[in-house]
């Protein structure tokens, strides 16, 4: 807290007197807010910023939430790694070395035929780029107040300077070697703390070190030199995988996370099949995904697409009435119908055929898709094909 620009205080309020409170000057006047407050104020901007971009509005995002070290789920994030982990390892155990600007996280994965299964998790969520930096601008502001007899840390507006500039400065060390020593003696310390995290997570995989075929390197504070030093000597000069971008793995996993888990890029169920003679009836049961589930809707498409934005929308229905119970209940005496005629919303000769080529086109594709969803699909409604 002594390093940063701003001040944090106790609750003022009645009964708040336990939470913290950031306290910024704003055009020379003092506010406070909370921490609430400010993620609401960051997300705004990233929206605005999200939107100027992409010329549009954004209605959803996803959101990344690590695991405790207890945990042996997947990451989510790691699903946005997918591609890319099977193209630059192709192995069975992969070490994720995450070390971002705020937190440290290493993972054991065991990956086979596309599959994850995470061994072990551990880090530390006070590790990170912010203190590396937080070293510099101590030592900076002690030989500035050597030289000069000026306390730095009493101006916020100084402090926060220094603060930018010495992140600059480390960006700068991990390409040139000009008084890079300096930087690394004052943090060893805490490059030697993560490679003991690295030794812990193999120890408690049960692992030794040549039993890991590859070290995927997660997170902007990977890019410094000692640190990628410290790993190879770990792993007896074993290449680090770099070709995932560090700064952009994370929000990358979480598009790809938010894609999977969205309606309009849903599962599909099939209920009739190609060539099936028309009027046909069939039967399927179904259960609620959701606590005390009120509603459900369904959705039909024509297609030979495993994801319903691939294939044709027909139409949908809902019931709703349904008693609450906790989800995976059976639930019977509602009912609802639909009729789809052969000029509502149907497809073309043309257009059928060429459905049917792009299946056989993406077949590999849609296959690996169909693993992945019998693993980890979860849906809130139900989508079914025509």
């Amino acid at each position: 807290m002594k390093l940063w620009p701003f001040k944090v205080i106790a609750g003022a309020d009645s009964g708040k007197e336990d939470k913290p409170m950031i306290v910024v000057t704003y055009r020379g006047e003092e506010k406070i807010f909370t921490p609430e407050e400010v993620s609401s104020m960051i997300l705004m901007k990233m929206k605005n910023i999200a939107e100027a971009f992409l010329g549009g509005s954004v209605k959803n995002a996803g959101s990344m939430l690590f695991v405790s070290s207890t945990s042996r789920q997947l990451l989510p994030w790691l699903m946005g790694l997918t591609q890319n982990l099977l193209v630059a390892c192709c192995c069975e155990n992969v070490l994720i070395f995450d070390l971002g600007g705020g937190t440290f996280d290493v993972s054991l994965v065991a990956i086979k035929e596309g599959e994850y299964k995470v061994k072990v998790i551990s880090g530390d969520t006070h590790l990170g780029g912010g203190d590396f930096d937080n070293r510099m601008v101590s030592t900076l502001m002690e030989e500035f107040k050597r030289k000069y007899n000026k306390d730095m840390s009493k101006n916020p507006r100084a402090l926060g300077r220094l603060k930018a500039a010495t992140e600059r400065a480390k960006r700068v060390l991990s390409s040139t070697a000009e008084t890079r020593a300096r930087f690394e003696k004052l943090n060893m310390d805490l490059f030697r703390n993560c490679i003991e995290t690295v030794e812990k997570c193999l120890t408690d995989a049960n692992m030794e070190k040549h039993d890991v075929h590859d070290v995927v390197l997660v997170g902007g504070s990977t890019r410094i030199p000692k640190v990628q030093q410290l790993l190879q000597e770990l792993f007896v000069g074993k290449v680090l995988c770099r070709s995932i971008n560090p700064d952009e793995a994370v929000a990358y996993g979480a598009a790809v996370q938010a894609a999977v888990l969205k309606d309009v890029s849903g599962d599909l169920d099939v209920i009739l099949h190609n060539n099936t003679t028309i009027p046909s009836k069939k039967n399927q049961t179904r259960y609620t995904v959701k606590d005390y589930q009120t509603s459900v809707e369904f959705r039909f498409y024509e297609g030979e697409r495993p994801v319903a934005k691939d294939n044709n929308f027909l139409g949908k229905f809902r019931i709703d009435g349904l008693p609450p119970e906790p989800k995976g209940e059976t639930k019977t005496g509602k009912s609802n119908e639909i009729t789809i005629l052969n000029h509502q919303g149907r497809l073309q000769k043309e257009e059928i055929e060429r459905m049917i080529q792009d299946a056989e086109r993406y077949k590999a594709q849609d296959e690996d898709y169909r693993k992945m969803r019998a693993k980890n699909a979860l849906k809130d409604d139900a989508d079914y094909m025509w």
